[in-house]
């Protein structure tokens, strides 16, 4: 059995924090090639992204946690963002906005 502590949970601002700092290395960290390279500078950038996130945090948390965390907040938002559409077109409503964009592009 492991004996890993679990850690704190991240705070709205610590997620904000989190993603404030990724947004400047999006472009390498969300980068689908997985070649030597890449990978070596994917790791670079989540390393950075630490540094800098440790230093402006008060609870220190390492790369793997970030990474985790990062992936959960992209979880998230994929699920709600489905959800809501699913809604609407249980609604209907989607629907009949596509008629009316359909309508105003093609008439």
């Amino acid at each position: 059995m492991s004996t890993k502590k679990r850690g704190m949970n991240f705070s709205d601002t610590e997620k904000f924090l989190l993603i404030e700092l990724i947004t400047q290395y999006k472009h390498i960290i969300e980068n689908k090639k997985t070649d030597a390279v890449f990978t070596k500078e994917k790791n670079k950038c989540w390393d950075d992204i630490c540094k800098k996130y440790n230093s402006e945090s008060t609870i220190f948390r390492d790369t793997s946690t970030l990474k985790n965390c990062w992936e959960n907040l992209k979880k998230r938002t994929r699920k709600y963002y489905a959800e809501e559409r699913n809604k609407l077109y249980k609604t209907g409503i989607i629907i009949y906005y596509n008629l009316y964009l359909y309508d105003l592009t093609y008439n």
